[in-house]
C-alpha cells in the first residue's frame, strides 16, 4: 500500500478519495472538525478491525468504515467469493453490539454467470430484517432477463422493489414476463416500472443504430 499525502492507495485498482473527508481507519482515534468519514479496503492484508478471509487475487477482502456522529463504532463489511470469483456474501459486522445488519447472503448463478438468488438484509427500527429475497429468471437459452420477483416484497413499500405493474393481468410470480426485447436484444418493455403503453404494447422504440 502506498501513501500520498493522505490518500490512500491500494494495489492501484482502487478508489482514490478526498484529503479533507476520508481519513484511514488504522490508528485513528477521532475524525476530526473537516472530516467526516473514514474508510478502509483490505485485500491480502487484514483491516484494521475485525477478522476476514484475505484475497490475494485482487478481489476486496473486507472493508470498515467510521463516519462522524457515531466515530466510536467501526462498520465492517466481509465479502467471500466462489472459485471464479464471483461474490457470494457481504457479511455485516460492528465493533459494536447492535441490532444492525446489513448483510447479502445467498447469492447464486447459472452457468453463464447470470445470478440466480440474492437476499439482502437491511434495518426498521428496533430489528434488522430481510429486505430483499430475489429470484432472477431468463429466457431459456439466452442471458434475456425475464422476471426478477422478490419473494419478500413490501406491498406497502414505496420504493422502487421489483412489484406487478398494472399491466400484469396475473399475481407476479417467477413466471411473469417483466422484460420484453426485440431481436436485436434491445428491451421494448419494463412492465416492473411501467415502461409500456396502457394496452400493454411497446413502451421503447430503437433507430436504425439501436
Amino acid at each position: 500500500m502506498t501513501q500520498k499525502s493522505n490518500i490512500y492507495f491500494a494495489r492501484k485498482p482502487v478508489i482514490s478519495l478526498a484529503r479533507k473527508l476520508v481519513i484511514r481507519l488504522r490508528g485513528i482515534s477521532t475524525l476530526g472538525a473537516d472530516r467526516y468519514f473514514a474508510f478502509e479496503l483490505g485485500y491480502d492484508r487484514s483491516t484494521g478491525w475485525g477478522t476476514q478471509s484475505n484475497q490475494y487475487n485482487g478481489n476486496i477482502a473486507a472493508t470498515n468504515w467510521k463516519t462522524a456522529g457515531d466515530e466510536d463504532v467501526i462498520r465492517k463489511q466481509e465479502f467471500s467469493y466462489d472459485k471464479v470469483n464471483r461474490l457470494l456474501t457481504g457479511t455485516y459486522s460492528q465493533n459494536q453490539a447492535s441490532t444492525l445488519d446489513f448483510t447479502t447472503r445467498s447469492l447464486s448463478y447459472d452457468a453463464n454467470g447470470n445470478i440466480l438468488t440474492m437476499t439482502h438484509l437491511a434495518w426498521k427500527p428496533d430489528a434488522s430484517f430481510v429486505l430483499d429475497s430475489l429470484l432472477y429468471t431468463y429466457a431459456t437459452n439466452t442471458n434475456r432477463l425475464q422476471n426478477v420477483y422478490d419473494r419478500c416484497n413490501d406491498t406497502t413499500s414505496l420504493l422502487g422493489d421489483f412489484k406487478t405493474a398494472a399491466q400484469h393481468t396475473q399475481a407476479k410470480t417467477s413466471a411473469t414476463i417483466d422484460y420484453t426485447y426485440d431481436a436485436n436484444g434491445n428491451m421494448i418493455k419494463d412492465l416492473n416500472k411501467g415502461i409500456a403503453t396502457t394496452a400493454g404494447g411497446t413502451g421503447i422504440t430503437y433507430n436504425h443504430l439501436n
